[in-house]
């Protein structure tokens, strides 16, 4: 039960910052993300956290800094059903 409840919670807090990130995307930085998303997700799992959106590019980082949502299937499915469009 107790091994259950940790991968729940980091699932939670998976969650959270998609939410946080996907609402808000493009008003914050990282550490501006981690400060207001919640007191309670731990510097480690923020960490891991943010490694997997970044390497499974649903987010991306401007120049500022600042985080945004990118990921977005029903446009992939768009490009991949097309036959005048393709992505190279």
């Amino acid at each position: 039960m107790q091994a259950d409840s940790v991968k729940y919670a980091g699932y939670d807090a998976l969650l959270l910052i998609e939410n946080f990130i996907r609402t808000k995307g493009g008003e914050y930085t990282k550490e501006e993300i981690r400060r207001n998303c919640s007191t309670n997700i731990d510097y480690q799992k923020f960490e891991e956290i943010f490694t997997y959106l970044t390497e499974s590019k649903k987010i991306a980082e401007d120049s500022k800094g600042h985080i945004c949502w990118i990921y977005n299937p029903e446009l992939v499915k768009k490009y991949l059903d097309s036959d005048e469009l393709r992505i190279i």
